[in-house]
């Protein structure tokens, strides 16, 4: 998925060549990022009830994954020391609440929308668009990290919001209640 790239393409690149941080913070980010998923995906997940609640899971995860894009250009101005520690441990934290919640949205809607007969359809389909992403994610962010390119984290948050604010609009129609005869 594309914030999986995120973490483990980006930032140990930004660090790399954006920051003047020890590279050991990669680390440590995947280290919270791993610890916290542990600790939350169960949880968090228990909550996701029904495709309505997915949905809403799915924008908020959306809108933590677009905050995350917004730390890479505040990490590049926290550079060294503590406020570069501190602005990537919080990169992973936004991370890992992203994840959980986009990991339980996306199967509540796969699963809820997917009428039992063509579950394994469904999930086929999806998977592709996981496939798709795991190889755009790495080129993507390679790209913004190169080319140092600040404008494109924005447009890169930018465009996680769409996405999460389009997930409500288009689960509704397949989640309204049936009309009565």
């Amino acid at each position: 998925m594309l914030p999986e790239s995120m973490l483990t393409v980006a930032l140990p690149l930004w660090v790399a060549t954006q920051m003047h941080a020890p590279l050991w913070l990669v680390s440590a980010a995947l280290v919270v990022q791993t610890t916290g998923t542990v600790l939350l995906q169960i949880p968090v997940s228990r909550r996701i009830t029904d495709v309505p609640a997915a949905a809403r899971a799915g924008r908020r995860g959306a809108a933590l994954f677009a905050a995350a894009a917004l730390l890479f250009p505040v990490a590049a101005l926290a550079d060294h020391g503590p406020a570069a520690v501190a602005t990537v441990l919080a990169l992973a934290l936004v991370l890992v609440g992203g994840d959980v919640l986009y990991a339980a949205a996306s199967w509540g809607i796969v699963y809820g929308l997917a009428p039992e007969s063509s579950l394994g359809q469904y999930q086929g389909f999806y998977n592709s668009g996981f496939d798709l992403s795991m190889i755009t994610g790495p080129v993507l962010f390679a790209w913004l990290v190169d080319g140092g390119v600040q404008l494109g984290w924005f447009g890169l948050s930018a465009l996680f919001l769409l996405a999460g604010l389009a997930l409500v609009p288009l689960t509704a129609r397949h989640t309204a209640p049936a009309a009565a005869d």
